[in-house]
């Protein structure tokens, strides 16, 4: 599990180990995934060994682990602006009032 007080190093590191497990559980080996994403086998292992890449090769690895899903962790929402809330004001409903017949 990857914390705050984990150094850069000890983060890829990790990275590393969740890829190469991935890539385990798919059963492939590391040429076979390098075969496939069309990069050297040598990014693969750097991963794994918690040296790194570039953010492309990371896409590409998880692209053909089937695992791009993990990048919705990414995702924000935006909050809606004050003047957005203010625009919209005057069509929030607050109440219901049961209408007399």
């Amino acid at each position: 599990m990857v914390n705050y007080f984990m150094s850069d190093k000890a983060i890829r590191e990790e990275l590393g180990r969740h890829i190469k497990q991935m890539r385990i559980n798919a059963r492939i080996s590391q040429q076979e995934l390098a075969e496939k994403a069309g990069i050297a086998r040598a990014t693969i292992t750097n991963f794994e060994n918690g040296k790194g890449g570039t953010i492309d090769s990371l896409i590409t690895i998880l692209r053909h682990l089937q695992k791009l899903n993990i990048l919705d962790a990414f995702e924000t929402n935006a909050p809606i602006s004050p003047i957005a809330m203010e625009e919209a004001a005057p069509y929030i409903i607050t109440r219901v009032r049961n209408k007399k017949n």
